[in-house]
């Protein structure tokens, strides 16, 4: 331990002891990161967010330092002093940390002084105070520190005794800075509470009057189309919905309103809310049954407007909407088309066993189908990420096809995924072999948006589940530096090219914009050939496993790591769908699944659809 965190600990500690029980609240023990079954593991890479390890780990033992976001945290200095703490990222300045965390790039100045003009390096952690924060970041900042603040009867009520870290001598100014954005109302909250002077009383609970609050702290307002009503029970908050005729708890509630997608998920997530709602037998609930969703199952498009998720995708939303485009060319000549049939070797991927297909093969026959067709393009060239020895892509026109074990990743050497061993290395081994391509074309003079990545595969959900989805890169879910360690790795020519990546927001912001406008485009060649188009968020920029404790949100790694600007994940059909299945089984439909595809691609570029 160094000496002056040592020294540091030392006083805290000291302090701590000398305050009233009442004034203080141990942070609770962060929760270990979910980790995805199977082969998703390595989606989530390794972060490296150039923080000192020992320092967080003090820092978080004291409770001073919380992480609102991955490199954002709130910090407490001198028990009662808040300000952000940001890790700057690649490409930032102090013109762009103002304009992300205070609204305006005109509050650079004051940031650079509040930092002693210190470089803004990749990495490095700058202070923002408080008073250049926008409003949003002070609200997530305080329902970080206080979770179990609330707006409750008509004002915001705050206990300085529930903070997650060590909070002291708190007084009426602060609470009114905090909430209201002027100290000098806090005579105002005073005489509200009933309270004299400028002290909180110990153990007391603060009210704040909706009309003295700012924007964000106030009541989210009744959603105007009714379907979702907010409120909480002994067990927290709840959004509740009334079953309508005609509709069942897995496909109605669950699906719809969490994002959950695969069936263990939604039959785990179906049983907590038959729980919370005291309903014994969802097989016989009735037409207006109401039913109670854990607020923290809620997928964000249907969160009340002020929960801080909410709140932080709407401040995502907003940065992404205003990140700058470059100029895409107008027709596919000299496009590369980058194409992953997922899977392959030993790894057969999602099987159905009633329906009788599996992913590999008839996948792999979609992509030599959708190959030949944008070969046919004047001036497009295709990059298959998976081959069959020297023959090339072959199109198979049965609608029962061999398994074929023997396709390999076409790294330097080849990798085949073999019976019995983790498919860890090939998954990873994908997004190193589409950087090897990547590189070689942009030293050619290729340009970064004349060249797309597509990843092709078929999802295995929950039955009552049809039609294609799109995945696609979300900025939030690729900040770091990303790469795998192992000899297993070291004897592939891609891999040692460039082990670890990086990225920078800019960057990043653009592959999330760039690869929406792909997958946009992808669905509409889709509904043009009248093809099955997932109902609920056909697009999505990250993937979502588990309920609750085990819940884990990830990017899937031939996404994460690639450095093409525009990159899809596409799930051309559910297979466990009867439908679904049957259309990829007939070589018919694999066909139209590559002519909607190529459609696609062609509008991506075009500018038609």
């Amino acid at each position: 331990m160094k000496p002056a965190a040592a020294l540091a600990l030392l006083l805290a500690v000291a302090l701590a002891a000398a305050m009233p029980a009442a004034s203080r609240a141990a942070p609770p023990a962060p929760a270990a990161p979910a980790t995805p079954a199977g082969d998703e593991e390595p989606d989530l890479g390794h972060a490296d967010n150039g923080v000192d390890d020992e320092e967080d780990e003090i820092e978080r033992g004291l409770g001073e330092a919380l992480e609102i976001e991955p490199g954002v945290r709130v910090l407490v200095e001198g028990g009662r002093d808040l300000a952000l703490s940001v890790a700057a990222d690649e490409g930032d300045d102090y013109g762009s940390l103002a304009a992300r965390f205070g609204g305006a790039a005109g509050l650079a100045s004051a940031l650079r002084e509040a930092n002693a003009d210190r470089p803004v390096d990749p990495g490095r952690e700058l202070e923002i105070p408080w008073k250049l924060l926008r409003n949003e970041y002070r609200y997530l900042a305080l329902r970080t520190l206080f979770p179990r603040d609330a707006f409750r009867d008509g004002a915001w009520e705050h206990d300085p005794a529930q903070a997650r870290a060590l909070v002291y001598h708190v007084g009426l100014w602060q609470v009114a800075e905090w909430f209201t954005g002027r100290g000098e109302s806090w005579q105002e909250i005073a005489k509200v509470n009933g309270i004299e002077g400028p002290d909180v009383p110990v153990g007391r609970t603060v009210r704040i009057p909706a009309a003295m609050l700012l924007p964000p702290f106030r009541p989210a307002p009744a959603p105007a189309d009714g379907v979702l009503v907010y409120g909480e029970d002994a067990e927290g908050p709840y959004a509740e919905y009334t079953l309508q005729k005609g509709e069942a708890l897995y496909s109605a509630v669950i699906i719809r309103f969490t994002g959950l997608l695969h069936p263990t998920a939604v039959l785990e997530a179906a049983e907590l809310v038959a729980k919370r709602s005291g309903i014994a037998d969802v097989t016989k609930m009735p037409t207006g049954q109401r039913l109670r969703i854990p607020i923290e199952m809620l997928s964000t498009p249907w969160l009340p407007e002020n929960d801080p998720r909410r709140v932080a995708a709407a401040l995502e939303q907003r940065e992404l909407e205003a990140a700058p485009l470059p100029a895409l060319p107008r027709s596919l000549k000299g496009a590369h088309v980058l194409i992953d049939p997922g899977h392959g070797g030993a790894d057969i991927g999602a099987r159905s066993g009633r329906n009788g297909v599996w992913e590999s093969d008839y996948v792999y026959d979609v992509a030599c189908r959708l190959g030949r067709l944008l070969a046919k393009e004047p001036g497009v060239t295709v990059h298959y990420l998976v081959r069959e020895g020297k023959a090339g892509c072959r199109v198979q026109d049965a609608k029962k096809l061999p398994l074929n074990k023997k396709r390999v990743i076409a790294t330097r050497p080849p990798h085949l995924n073999q019976p019995g061993a983790s498919t860890r290395t090939g998954v990873n081994l994908r997004w190193y072999l589409a950087n090897s391509i990547y590189r070689r074309l942009i030293s050619q003079g290729v340009r970064p948006e004349s060249i797309v990545l597509l990843s092709l595969h078929a999802d295995s959900l929950h039955r009552d589940l049809s039609g294609a989805m799109a995945y696609v890169p979300g900025e939030r879910y690729r900040r770091g530096a990303y790469g795998v360690r192992g000899e297993s790795y070291a004897r592939y020519a891609e891999y040692r090219e460039a082990p670890r990546v990086s990225f920078s927001r800019a960057e990043r912001l653009r592959d999330e914009k760039l690869s929406k406008r792909l997958a946009k485009s992808i669905l509409e060649g889709y509904r043009a050939e009248k093809l099955p188009v997932h109902d609920d968020q056909p697009i999505r920029d990250h993937i979502v496993r588990g309920v609750r404790g085990r819940r884990a949100v990830f990017v899937p790694a031939v996404l994460r790591g690639a450095a093409v600007p525009a990159k899809v994940l596409f799930e051309t059909v559910n297979i466990n769908n009867a439908k679904d299945a049957a259309l990829l089984a007939d070589p018919q439909g694999r066909e139209r699944i590559a002519r909607a595809v190529a459609r696609g691609i062609r509008g991506y570029y075009s500018g038609t659809r």
